[in-house]
């Protein structure tokens, strides 16, 4: 059993903008890059050759599998080193689509099939051409899915006036439309619903994660699921 021991485990992680967002918990991509180093550790620990990719708007790393903890070691330094954690973006000309299409076509190229392929990000963007990318690396691979959330974007808050900040602005959304508050919550149901369907269609597991949760847990009882 050593060369399934040995199979090529991938992570990708993004650390886009809009994965530095929250309002319970912690950011996006900090529960994400958390959930990755997690997985970065247990393929080391099972003797799987470990690799994958760190990408944000700016910039996208690519690591080749290797054995060793050196390799878990070396992908969570990409993780903590990565520019896209202090780059300052210009938001107005920023394409959601463009970063993550980009990702998916590098890990088309470096997904050898037989790999675990597991794919941390909110899926904001997912365009046509990111979702053929998926379905080619699921064609050959297995792929997690872990679709990461808030609960501001599942659903807005009670009735009210609320301010949003972030380092550099800040705006106020009025909650008070029955109407807004129903259309916002069914479009974030119909986006998850429809990435859900994706995944089943194409045998990719598929593992929501909050801002809220613990990834231990979560990743505990997902992989668990997954194995049975």
């Amino acid at each position: 059993f050593r060369e399934e021991r040995e199979r090529p485990v991938l992570i990708m992680t993004d650390l886009r903008s809009n994965m530095h967002f929250a309002t319970r918990g912690c950011f996006k991509s900090v529960n994400g890059a958390r959930a990755a180093a997690l997985l970065a550790w247990a393929a080391h620990h099972r003797g799987d050759r470990l690799g994958g990719i760190v990408f944000g708007d700016s910039r996208h790393r690519e690591l080749r599998p290797r054995l060793g903890r050196q390799a878990a070691l070396r992908y969570v330094h990409e993780l903590v080193t990565h520019p896209d954690w202090t780059t300052d973006i210009d938001h107005g000309a920023l394409d959601a689509e463009a970063p993550l299409t980009q990702a998916m076509a590098m890990l088309r190229r470096v997904a050898h099939p037989g790999s675990l392929v597991i794919i941390v990000s909110d899926f904001i963007g997912l365009s046509r051409s990111a979702m053929s990318y998926l379905t080619g690396i699921a064609r050959h691979n297995e792929v997690l899915a872990v679709f990461l959330s808030d609960p501001l974007e599942r659903k807005l808050p009670p009735p009210g006036r609320y301010r949003i900040v972030s380092h550099d602005e800040e705006m106020a959304i009025d909650t008070f439309a029955k109407g807004a508050r129903t259309d916002y919550r069914q479009a974030f149901e119909e986006r998850l619903h429809s990435f859900d369907e994706f995944c089943h269609r194409y045998g990719i597991h598929l593992l929501p994660l909050s801002t809220e949760d613990d990834p231990v847990a979560a990743l505990q009882q997902a992989l668990g699921k997954r194995i049975q």
